[in-house]
């Protein structure tokens, strides 16, 4: 056998992101309340910079926030169920002092501490991650680091923060009890949204068609102890500061000169007065063009000088991938623009990546908790992005045996669905429509979806089942 040794060279290709890039991704990802922090943050930690205008106040007045729409999540439960985690109470401490202030007397080594703090101060203020974890990390951060932290958070006081998502949460927390029934895991990750219904019998009937056998009594054990469990880890603590929705882009229609002028019928206006002005600090490059500085001192200014270079940069290309973002979904949704909710159209994220030609992901992030203000209301930009959900058929005016095919998108649909139970409902000793029969009267103003899908729909728009409905 030989056993000597030998050496060979091997060219490989390996993407590492630089500081500054993860400084730039974590920008784009910020809301404007959380930027204005963060600016404030750099500013105080870098002498190169100074701020120029706090944009504290904004000088286009009160905006109209009576119109809210945010519907993009999958959330199924019902009204009855959210009773039970309402009615929130404020304390003075934050959650991020609560759980900093245990997890700093937890032996752990420097990097540990550090990545541990970086969870903490990315929880939103209902206790969950307001970003991906990964996000947070350095390149020469470890993922086992991570996922080490975030088991030791996850199990401060209060136990099942740091979690996605409220299933996730109670998840964590069930399983931190040696008291949990043995069906509450199964019913926690496959039959959360039932438990909106306040029926066990559905239940039961769901957990046996998936081959668990169990009694009528312990899936109420079972719903119970689900009940005792902290939906919401963070409501008990106060978010130390007042949370609103602030819109970063305007749009108003364009007046005929405009129309002249840029050819378009919206125009659109990023809210400059309400983020914080920064620039270099005259003094600091000035003192850089000093040729006497040598060593230290000198160094101190040009690395100061730099990073508030990139950090200015991150900033504008945050402000110039949303007006870009928002350009193109008033260019595509401009039938929803002009006539309101309803004309909305199927729009993916790849589409405006593909067009704007940036990666999807930085478009998912830009569009992240960033709002739009417009005649119609308050909007997330995620509002604008729905899938293709069903074909419209539509007869045409000169030939009414003619059908022209139409995707629909799934928010439009909804719109018409809430619609029809609205018109179909307003007298409370009417007969409520079963799914089945919405289904039928969807497909009578050309819309046609499935029984399942318009319960789907229904859910998602928080409105209980023919049977449950008042």
């Amino acid at each position: 056998m030989d056993t000597r040794l030998t050496y060979s060279q091997q060219m490989q290709q390996r993407m590492s992101m630089s500081p500054q890039m993860i400084q730039s991704i974590q920008i784009m990802s910020l809301p404007v309340e959380d930027l204005r922090e963060r600016i404030f943050e750099e500013v105080e930690k870098n002498p190169a910079l100074e701020v120029l205008s706090d944009g504290k106040f904004s000088n286009r007045g009160p905006v109209d926030t009576t119109r809210v729409s945010s519907r993009v999540g999958s959330s199924v439960e019902s009204d009855d169920f959210q009773a039970f985690i309402e009615n929130t109470q404020d304390y003075q401490e934050s959650l991020q002092d609560h759980l900093l202030s245990q997890l700093r007397v937890i032996p752990l080594t420097e990097d540990e501490l550090r990545i541990g703090e970086r969870i903490i101060q990315n929880l939103d203020d209902k206790g969950f991650n307001a970003s991906d974890p990964e996000n947070i990390l350095d390149a020469t951060d470890s993922l086992g680091t991570m996922q080490k932290m975030l088991q030791i958070v996850r199990n401060l006081d209060p136990v099942g923060t740091a979690c996605k998502n409220v299933e996730e949460s109670l998840l964590f927390q069930a399983q931190s009890y040696s008291t949990c029934p043995s069906i509450v895991p199964e019913i926690l990750q496959n039959h959360f949204a039932l438990m909106g219904k306040k029926r066990p019998a559905l239940i039961q009937k769901a957990l046996e068609d998936s081959g668990v056998s169990c009694s009528l009594e312990v899936v109420e054990e079972a719903m119970d102890f689900i009940k005792s469990l902290e939906p919401y880890p963070a409501r008990w603590f106060s978010n130390g500061k007042n949370s609103y929705v602030e819109p970063e882009i305007f749009i108003r229609r364009a007046s005929p000169e405009e129309i002249e002028e840029v050819g378009t019928k919206f125009i659109v206006e990023f809210a400059d007065d309400i983020i914080p002005q920064v620039g270099l600090s005259t003094i600091y490059t000035q003192l850089l063009e000093n040729k006497t500085l040598v060593g230290d001192e000198k160094k101190f200014l040009q690395d100061s000088v730099k990073e508030g270079k990139w950090f200015l940069s991150a900033i504008e290309m945050r402000k110039t991938n949303i007006i870009k973002i928002a350009q193109y979904i008033i260019a595509f949704q401009e039938l929803f623009f002009e006539k309101g909710p309803g004309y909305l159209k199927p729009l993916r994220l790849k589409d405006v990546a593909d067009v704007l030609e940036i990666h999807e992901a930085t478009v998912s992030r830009i569009v992240n908790s960033k709002y739009l203000q417009c005649e119609w209301g308050l909007y997330n930009l995620k509002y604008f992005f729905t899938n293709a959900v069903s074909t419209t058929v539509i007869k045409s005016s000169e030939n009414k045996d003619n059908k022209i095919p139409v995707v629909a998108s799934k928010e439009s649909v909804k719109h018409v669905l809430q619609e029809i139970i609205q018109e179909h409902e307003k007298d409370p000793s009417g007969k409520k429509l079963s799914d089945e029969k919405l289904s039928k009267l969807l497909a009578e103003r050309g819309v046609s979806v499935a029984r399942r899908t318009v319960a789907k729909y229904r859910s998602e728009l928080q409105i209980e089942s023919s049977f449950d409905r008042n």
